[in-house]
């Protein structure tokens, strides 16, 4: 009998063991995101230090395999699991499982998927568009078409939109330029208001008689908000 109970309670500590094996890392992996912005175009976002160094953003225009799954903290960590992608448009972005990342390279929309040692961990879908420049920054709605010098009412409210829009060398508009814009004025004179609800869109009143500038300027994101384009 005393036998008996050996051999059990060596076959229940086997199983123990065998059952505290951990899991592959691949398991735990998942992605960042679902949908993400690119951008393409000479202009890149920055952020100003204190020491007045710019640092530009390479994560506007190109983000690693590393940042893209959650639970691989480098490059070397992405080899080590063999993260590779496919994308289903190679002329909006390009992945490269040799460098580990995905770039934008042209205007428009991709998925791309993710695999972990050839099991799928998803897809994210890229929405690749044109960084701003001085040439597609401008005003609309009641400021449109206004030049330098032009006369506006005292006290009157002015609608101004700053819109998205590009134009290509056929003449096609698209609205597919960098998303953030910011407007301002040279004076305390000049009340401006953020409209509430619709993005671009503000309320312009100049409260006293002279000469006032209104800047617009286009930026990438509120992490690096330097200016990529600027309309006066």
């Amino acid at each position: 009998m005393k036998k008996f109970f050996r051999a059990l309670a060596v076959v229940l500590t086997l199983a123990l063991v065998i059952g505290t094996v951990p899991a592959s890392a691949a398991t735990s992996l998942s992605l960042k995101y679902s949908k993400k912005t690119l951008y393409v175009g000479e202009a890149r976002g920055f952020k100003e230090e204190a020491d007045g160094t710019k640092t530009y953003s390479k994560y506007l225009t190109k983000v690693s395999y590393a940042k893209a799954v959650v639970g691989i903290n480098n490059k070397a960590e992405a080899a080590k699991e063999n993260i590779t992608a496919t994308t289903s448009d190679s002329k909006v972005v390009k992945v490269s499982d040799k460098s580990r990342a995905v770039t934008a390279v042209g205007i428009g929309t991709a998925t791309v998927t993710y695999y972990a040692d050839g099991k799928k961990l998803g897809t994210t879908t890229y929405t690749v568009k044109k960084t701003a420049s001085d040439a597609t920054v401008y005003f609309g709605r009641d400021l449109l078409g206004k030049a330098d010098g032009d006369a506006v009412t005292v006290n009157k409210e002015y609608t101004v939109s700053l819109p998205r829009t590009t134009t290509d060398a056929a003449g096609t508009v698209t609205k597919n330029d960098t998303d953030n814009r910011e407007l301002k004025a040279n004076s305390d004179k000049v009340v401006i208001t953020k409209d509430a609800t619709a993005d671009r869109l503000w309320t312009v009143k100049f409260t006293e008689a002279g000469d006032y500038v209104l800047t617009a300027t286009a930026f990438q994101s509120k992490t690096y908000p330097g200016v990529t384009g600027t309309k006066t």
